[in-house]
């Protein structure tokens, strides 16, 4: 006969009082309990445990996605085997066709159905020989048999346990002491998450989703939905214009010399050999010709203009009908608004921050 261990008939009882996430142990007669270390009658502010202490006391901090169901293992030094009720999640189970039987605290024997292989719920350390027991109130983890297989070994605290790897001495597990017991509480889900689901997308919409972005900062993120994206966004066009757009205008410059467009581009950052810094740039709008001007100042135009309208009259027989400038001084002065006052020049003035 198997030397099972025998289970109390108070197990029951402690485990049906038990809830998820309980620490009523770690509580003394004062009912205060250190944040930092679990342990009683003391704040954090006064706790002298260890660093290293203290860490190990904190809990993980995990995301459960959707319902959960609770499925609780309880580390015991005394049993050899472990052993649970539900015969649903053990995998490779096979009928039992001995006739021993696990003794309790009254000493009933709780029979035995099958046995197999399982894992511990969201990791991989293995259980085997597992004994289904479906008179048990609880299951029951061998903890010789669970570090043996598993390389790995148990410190019990009082304020909970800790689970670590042999080889590499990292926490592979950890939890809180409830009710005199250890229990390992995992969660699983009771159906698949919908969080990871994705269907595949536009281009355009992810454009959207990440604030409207450059196609060269979308090409970063690799996605093949995206190597085709040549939709027009309009919203990036109105959001990220300076200005609404120019209309073509209907009515143009129909003769040489009928409208002339005038601009000063300085001051050079270097001065000419004979000492110009500005030019004065006369453009037609028929013929599309340019006149350029040295100056020495701006306020040359005043003079370089009337003496420019002058030879256009004597070697063209087309006259000046409309000049076209921006509103500087250099233009509008006493000098050159007499000038195409005298000679039924019209002055139009382009309108400020628009050079189209």
């Amino acid at each position: 006969m198997h030397s099972f261990r025998s289970i109390d008939n108070s197990f029951g009882a402690k485990l049906s009082s038990f809830t998820r996430g309980s620490r009523s142990s770690g509580r003394g007669r004062g009912g205060i309990t250190c944040f930092r270390c679990g342990r009683p009658n003391h704040k954090a502010y006064g706790c002298f445990a260890l660093d290293e202490e203290a860490e190990q006391y904190k809990a993980f901090a995990a995301i459960h996605i959707g319902d959960t169901t609770e499925d609780t293992w309880y580390p015991d030094t005394g049993a050899n085997q472990h052993m649970t009720l539900n015969s649903n999640e053990v995998q490779g189970i096979h009928p039992y066709s001995g006739t021993d039987t696990v003794m309790a605290g009254n000493g009933n024997g709780l029979s035995i159905t099958g046995i197999g292989q399982t894992t511990l719920p969201t990791t991989t350390l293995q259980l085997h020989n597992v004994l289904v027991v479906p008179d048990i109130k609880g299951k029951l983890l061998s903890v010789s048999q669970f570090t043996r297989d598993n390389n790995c070994y148990f410190f019990f605290y009082p304020w909970g346990f800790l689970l670590k790897d042999i080889k590499t001495n990292q926490v592979i597990l950890k939890g809180p002491m409830a009710n005199g017991l250890y229990p390992i509480n995992l969660q699983q889900p009771s159906k698949p998450s919908l969080s990871f689901l994705a269907n595949k997308v536009l281009g355009s919409l992810w454009h959207a989703r990440l604030g409207h972005p450059h196609s060269q900062i979308l090409s970063r993120l690799c996605l093949p939905s995206l190597n085709k994206m040549t939709a027009f966004c309009e919203s990036c066009m109105l959001g990220k214009s300076l200005k609404l757009p120019f209309h073509s205008r209907q009515t143009y410059a129909n003769s040489f010399l009928h409208t002339l467009h005038m601009d000063v581009w300085g001051p050079a950052s270097v001065s000419s050999y004979d000492g110009f810094r500005f030019y004065l740039l006369i453009v037609d709008e028929y013929s599309r010709y340019i006149w350029l001007f040295p100056m020495a100042r701006k306020s040359d135009v005043a003079k370089i203009f009337p003496a420019f309208h002058q030879q256009m009259a004597k070697q063209f027989t087309n006259s000046v009908k409309i000049i076209q400038s921006d509103g500087g001084g250099e233009f509008v002065n006493t000098v050159l608004q007499t000038h195409f006052a005298a000679n039924g020049i019209i002055h139009r003035l382009s309108c400020l921050g628009t050079p189209e």
